[in-house]
């Protein structure tokens, strides 16, 4: 899903969802169903992945949101980002009650538990390499990738969230500022710093 694949709830939803139409909720609600199991596949720790099912989790979150859209967005809040953060909040919850009693490492890699899994730094490295990719750097992609997780943990939390929501989320410019509280302009600014700081990284390997 790229950011041209976003769907929106129709206006018209948006407005009986506001006044409270159950009926609109579920529309608007239903929306964003498949984006945020996206949202799953791309942060559910492997060990996680086996046992619990993506639409079960995004099924638990839309309907503990029920009640709360109506007031998000009286409050002109984004309903995406809320859905987004208590999405986070769950899978937090998640891996502190399945694996946060096995891993308790300070280390900076330990910055990405919860943040993206293992595919989705895999899918980044392709990303990065593109066309670029000849044989031997195919043949080498467990150092390429074991190399750029490295690099996607030390940048500052905020700049790898933009990489995560944009490159494997496929979340638009408008709706990463919303959710991380950043002018449109920042958000284009950081992530292209943080994908060349990425790249750096992995031409280095040549």
């Amino acid at each position: 899903m790229s950011a041209s694949e976003w769907r929106r709830p129709a206006r018209e939803a948006l407005l009986r969802a506001r006044d409270g139409d159950p009926s609109a909720v579920g529309e608007v609600l239903m929306t964003y169903r498949d984006q945020l199991k996206r949202v799953v596949r791309t942060r559910l720790d492997r060990r996680l992945a086996s046992r619990l099912d993506a639409s079960d989790v995004v099924n638990d979150v839309l309907g503990a949101a029920c009640e709360s859209v109506a007031e998000w967005l009286q409050q002109q809040k984004s309903i995406y980002a809320c859905l987004h953060r208590s999405l986070r909040t769950r899978l937090a919850l998640l891996h502190r009650d399945h694996i946060g009693a096995q891993k308790r490492s300070v280390t900076r890699e330990a910055r990405l538990v919860g943040s993206v899994n293992q595919d989705s730094v895999m899918l980044l490295c392709r990303q990065l390499a593109g066309s670029n990719e000849t044989p031997s750097r195919a043949a080498a992609r467990v150092e390429i990738c074991s190399i750029v997780r490295s690099a996607l943990a030390e940048l500052p939390d905020t700049d790898r969230e933009i990489v995560v929501l944009r490159s494997l989320e496929g979340t638009p410019t408008s709706e990463v500022a919303e959710l991380l509280d950043l002018t449109a302009g920042a958000v284009k600014m950081r992530y292209l710093r943080a994908i060349r700081r990425l790249r750096t990284r992995l031409n280095a390997l040549n």
